[in-house]
């Protein structure tokens, strides 16, 4: 078959035909900035390419641009991005129908693919609409993060987060949607997925992480989801929305393992204004699921619904006022809840920036120096 890699004008736009076909063509990528609103946690970690790595990404894979191609029904356009995670490059491919996508629009719709070593590890859509089973839709957003390691990348992590909105207009969906405590929120959970399963095409075997609601900022819809509470980054945070003001974090393992150590870093930690603007945890308490057997896949943290019975481990508080690491040792599989905050100055919302969990195996998610 003959491949066309030529370039055409449209619109002021270059783009580069990827074959005969003329079904998915390449567009110049715009700054990763424009990005912050559609992924708020890894847009500072993306790289433009040069028109020659360009030209040489679409030279070594080819097939797979074919593959893509031949799943598409109408003209779309792609750009590419790098994102290194130590020793591993990774390229993310943004699909769309539009050849000068605007990805601060509320209405902007794109599909994702994460690559590495030429191969296309996750895929999903930034937003879809679905039908609500009662009267009115569903508004979906979706965000891939890298978690990355001292020496490299230890997976990915596939969030979901959903709002309910009364119409299916994507300009002005926020002025339909679900609101608590005067602000909107959106039901969020995560699927954590190692390398070692990624690379093995295992996708049936993950780490789910489900959560309480979080608020949801209708500029920027992701920006206090649950990726944040994974991504080693300190100035993004998962903020909970909740009946209550609490905050719950379920931790599921496909596997079982034993908690040794959790580390958090509190509240709102962008910066010591934003931190005390938010309520902090305040208290911890744990428990041990060993009376139940029948629990043999799910370890449950910061759950303050638990209404059946349960051995108590331990009571643990946090200090306040500080933007480092705490942590917290644990010698057995616990359920974890938060019992108590530190109340904000402005927002009766509860954050945490940061949070990871010490197994046998090292830490799930980013490395800690400790």
């Amino acid at each position: 078959m003959f491949f066309l890699l030529s370039c055409a004008e449209q619109q002021g736009n270059s783009i580069v035909n990827i074959s005969e076909r003329n079904r998915l063509f390449l567009i110049p990528s715009v700054e990763p900035e424009r990005l912050q609103n559609v992924m708020p946690s890894s847009w500072h970690r993306l790289e433009r390419l040069t028109s020659a790595e360009e030209q040489t990404f679409l030279e070594e894979n080819i097939s797979t641009l074919l593959q893509i191609e031949s799943t598409l029904w109408d003209n779309e356009y792609f750009s590419i991005y790098r994102e290194q995670a130590g020793k591993d490059t990774f390229y993310r491919i943004l699909l769309t129908t539009e050849y000068n996508p605007d990805y601060k629009s509320s209405a902007i719709q794109f599909r994702q693919l994460l690559m590495h070593r030429n191969t296309i590890l996750l895929q999903s859509w930034y937003t879809t609409v679905t039908d609500n089973p009662t009267p009115g839709f569903f508004r979906t957003f979706y965000s891939l993060d890298i978690i990355s390691g001292n020496d490299g990348a230890k997976g990915v992590l596939l969030t979901r987060m959903t709002v309910a909105v009364r119409n299916r207009n994507l300009y002005n969906w926020s002025s339909t949607a679900s609101r608590r405590n005067g602000r909107l929120f959106g039901n969020n959970h995560s699927r954590f997925f190692s390398m070692y399963n990624l690379l093995n095409r295992n996708l049936s075997s993950f780490l789910r992480i489900d959560a309480s609601d979080c608020l949801v900022d209708p500029a920027v819809p992701m920006r206090f989801s649950l990726q944040n509470a994974f991504d080693n980054d300190p100035s993004t945070s998962f903020v909970a929305n909740s009946t209550d003001n609490s905050l719950i974090i379920d931790l599921g393992f496909m596997n079982h393992f034993d908690i040794r150590q959790i580390a958090i870093i509190n509240g709102y930690a962008q910066s010591s204004d934003a931190y005390f603007r938010y309520n902090r945890v305040k208290e911890i308490v744990a428990v041990t699921d060993g009376q139940f057997p029948w629990v043999t896949d799910t370890d449950i943290l910061f759950d303050p619904n638990m209404t059946a019975p349960a051995i108590p481990l331990g009571v643990w508080l946090l200090e306040d006022n500080t933007l480092n690491h705490q942590f917290i040792n644990i010698e057995a599989p616990v359920r974890i809840r938060v019992s108590d905050v530190f109340s904000g100055s402005v927002y009766n919302f509860t954050a945490i920036a940061e949070l990871n969990f010490f197994t046998v195996n090292g830490w799930l998610f980013n490395d800690i120096n400790q």
